[in-house]
């Protein structure tokens, strides 16, 4: 009481000028505190996973939110933020339970396969789990944020030379500042031809997620090799070194 006295006093002495620095003092002083308080208790944000689909970003943050976790969405929804203590363990916890699942199946989904599947509908189903599994092949090539694979398989003929060739076209989605050199898209074209059968390397189509054409870089990448014969009865150009176009 005695502490309070001394304060009122003190209050009746000060001018109004005093009081209302004192004033401002003690609000500014209040909200400075809070806001420290608040920065304080706000959780140190780390990333969960990145480029997910709406779907599966949906999944996930429901069940963050069940475990009453605090979590959010940046970059468009498709990346999910979640307290740093808690990133590892919510990673094994959603694997458990198959998140993220991932746009391609695979050969998943002929687990779930019925009794009595017609053969036209397996076959659909093994190009499809072939296709996702391309992609997510092609997808661990530095600089591919997400590929789609399509594979067109013809019609069986009659007549073998009749038969129309198996083409396929590659789809990526770079990540931002990565470009592929010639070699990537080469290896890139020989995985899908050696991954499928009857399918040759020039058959194979890559393009990226822009609309630019990928695959008519590698024949202007390659350099042009010349035989030891064409050399012994050509020569090498006149005022060059090395042999190279």
């Amino acid at each position: 009481m005695e502490f309070l006295h001394k304060i009122v006093l003190i209050w009746q002495k000060i001018g109004l000028v005093q009081r209302a620095l004192l004033v401002a003092v003690l609000l500014t002083a209040g909200a400075v505190g809070a806001v420290l308080i608040h920065w304080a208790r706000t959780p140190d944000m780390r990333m969960l996973y990145q480029d997910l689909p709406a779907a599966e970003a949906s999944k996930i943050t429901e069940k963050i939110s069940a475990k009453d976790i605090a979590d959010e969405l940046r970059d468009g929804g498709t990346t999910v933020y979640v307290p740093r203590e808690q990133v590892y363990q919510l990673r094994l916890d959603l694997a458990k339970e198959g998140l993220p699942a991932g746009e391609q199946n695979g050969y998943k989904l002929f687990d779930d396969e019925k009794l009595g599947v017609s053969p036209f509908v397996q076959n659909i189903n093994l190009k499809r789990a072939l296709e996702d599994e391309l992609a997510k092949s092609i997808q661990m090539i530095d600089g591919v944020a997400h590929a789609r694979v399509h594979i067109v398989n013809p019609e069986q003929k009659l007549f073998a030379s009749d038969q129309e060739q198996t083409t396929a076209s590659v789809v990526l989605r770079l990540k931002p500042g990565y470009r592929l050199s010639g070699t990537n898209i080469a290896a890139i074209t020989h995985l899908v031809s050696g991954s499928v059968k009857g399918l040759k390397s020039e058959a194979v189509t890559v393009i990226d997620s822009e609309g630019h054409l990928l695959s008519g870089t590698i024949s202007r990448a390659r350099p042009r090799t010349c035989s030891p014969r064409s050399w012994a009865r050509a020569g090498p150009p006149s005022g060059s070194a090395s042999w190279w176009t």
